[in-house]
């Protein structure tokens, strides 16, 4: 018979808790046994369950266990977490695994986390929760919770690309064309089903989200062509001054990094850019901001990244001091823009490049900076 039992190290919150009574968190043995489970409200269903699948901590600390059908259901019989960054676990298991979960935490393109324990940590508690219709009573560090903040899209469910594409074909009357022609449904129907998923839409941008009408983008935190073509005067160029990025395939994921990242004591960070930036040449300067947000460097853990001690980690005072770190010189032409980039291009993708736009007469340059190689584009 093989040993089930669970350690358990009670921490300094536990035992004040057990002393005063009342709010003492219920051991997970008891959990597995006596769990119950708590349907939501029909009409919450569409409001939540179609957004996000699967595990998930709400604004207010609620945990939802939605299914792809679009049913939600909370999750209201809780463990408790505990200290941050007192638990220890080592697994050794087969290579395919480790690729797998390797692969994806790399993928910037999933609703993962961006760590390999994040990953793991991900489908346990999701596993846990299906199972037995239990959670623990808060959102582990590892998948982004703890660390708070308000920066912008903080605390804001992505809709995937599909989502995105989908709403925006259903505010467009041809998208209902057929249907009116075969008498399916009315032209008031049409215009009432636009009208609903325009306010979807506005609803999805009021939280400062890009809805880009690319089908091959998924939703944005920044219009970036619309804030590099500001950037420039009408006369400057002949071309576009986004069409030197299209060309190379070079996709903006923080336009003017400075206003819309570091200003003010980086006012305005938030995971999935703090995730970005660790991979440029500004790690150390969003060093503390990986931290905060849970943004694990590499394989280091919390713990080993908060002792850490870098002549490299320092916080950034000025527009002038990326220049400094990544090591642009150039004397002649105006810089139109510092953004960071990443290029779609094959064995490019994962690296993040901070580019320095420069209008040198009439000509466009792009610089790009990688502690791995630079590349100029002009």
């Amino acid at each position: 018979m093989p040993d089930k039992s669970i350690s358990f190290t009670p921490d300094s919150d536990f035992d004040k808790k057990l002393q005063n009574g009342g709010d003492t968190p219920t051991p997970i043995k008891d959990l597995l046994k006596n769990y119950d489970r708590v349907k939501i409200n029909d009409e919450d269903v569409a409001e939540i369950g179609r957004q996000v699948v699967g595990l998930y901590w709400d604004e207010v600390g609620e945990a939802h266990l939605t299914e792809k059908d679009g049913s939600d259901e909370i999750i209201d019989t809780q463990m408790d977490l505990g200290e941050s960054g007192k638990g220890k676990l080592l697994v050794l298991c087969e290579k395919g695994v480790e690729n797998a979960v390797r692969e994806l935490a790399d993928d910037d393109e999933n609703h993962l986390p961006s760590t390999k324990t994040g990953i793991v940590i991900h489908y346990l508690t999701e596993g846990i929760a299906r199972d037995f219709g239990i959670t623990f009573n808060r959102k582990p560090v590892s998948l982004g919770g703890g660390r708070g903040g308000s920066g912008k899209n903080a605390g804001i469910k992505m809709p995937s690309k599909k989502q995105k594409n989908e709403i925006l074909d259903k505010c467009n009357l041809t998208y209902y064309q057929e249907d009116i022609d075969s008498g399916v449904i009315s032209l008031e129907d049409a215009l009432a089903r636009i009208q609903e998923n325009y306010k979807i839409k506005k609803d999805w941008e009021s939280k400062g989200l890009f809805l880009s009408p690319n089908k091959t983008e998924g939703v944005m935190l920044y219009n970036w062509k619309r804030e590099i073509i500001d950037s420039y005067d009408n006369s400057d160029t002949n071309a576009p001054p986004t069409s030197l990025y299209t060309k190379n395939k070079i996709e903006v994921l923080i336009p003017n990094v400075w206003d819309n990242y570091f200003i003010d004591g980086c006012s305005k960070a938030n995971k999935s850019n703090t995730r970005h930036l660790s991979k440029s040449g500004l790690l150390g300067q969003v060093w503390q901001e990986c931290i905060k947000w849970g943004v694990s460097v590499g394989d280091m853990s919390m713990n080993q990244m908060l002792n850490t001690k870098d002549s490299s980690i320092s916080e950034l005072k000025s527009k002038e001091q990326i220049l400094e770190i990544v090591g642009h010189k150039g004397n002649s032409g105006k810089i139109k823009g510092i953004h960071l980039a990443k290029v779609k291009q094959s064995g490019m993708m994962k690296p993040r490049y901070i580019v320095v736009d420069v209008l040198d007469g009439n000509r466009q340059c792009l610089y790009l900076y990688h502690p791995k190689g630079n590349k100029t584009f002009q």
